[in-house]
């Protein structure tokens, strides 16, 4: 079985090898759950050694609850930025301005108000600008529920 040091970028390839493994069989799909975390090593183990007891207990149920509380953590929004980049990159010969712009029409329009993506020249300046801002665009991401109006109560008032 192999094992896993943390690396982002290694991170799908080792999980497909473990849904592999998880394939063969029910009796192997619910073990990996508690031999696949024997298998970290750097910050993969640190993060498994990191995580209370009682998650503990129910991600060693088998792979599939594993593989989402290391889905939920390694693989967030950056993660899944980044892998785009890679795919693009490897599928389209584009420019740097085409593969951003490619990148932007697949977010929120609201995005473009942060970014400035006329400004960002390069893969490197945007991935930092998508970085640094992260927080802000994440907002953006999800509605705000509606605020609740202020209305005069007319019970109280002086009229």
């Amino acid at each position: 079985m192999p094992q896993w040091d943390g690396n982002a970028n290694s991170l799908a390839r080792w999980l497909n090898k473990i849904n592999c493994l998880a394939d063969g069989s029910t009796n192997v799909h619910r073990e990996l759950g508690k031999i696949a975390p024997q298998r970290f090593t750097s910050s993969a183990e640190t993060w498994c050694y990191s995580i209370p007891d009682y998650e503990s207990v129910k991600a060693e149920v088998n792979w599939s609850s594993l593989r989402r509380i290391i889905s939920e953590y390694w693989m967030n929004h950056h993660w899944l930025e980044k892998q785009k980049l890679e795919l693009i990159g490897l599928v389209c010969n584009y420019t740097n301005s085409e593969t951003i712009q490619a990148i932007m029409e697949e977010v929120p329009d609201l995005w473009a108000s942060i970014l400035n993506p006329q400004y960002l020249k390069s893969i490197m300046k945007f991935q930092n600008a998508v970085k640094y801002h992260e927080e802000t665009l994440a907002k953006l991401e999800s509605p705000m529920p509606p605020q609740p109006q202020c209305l005069p109560n007319q019970e109280f008032s002086d009229n």
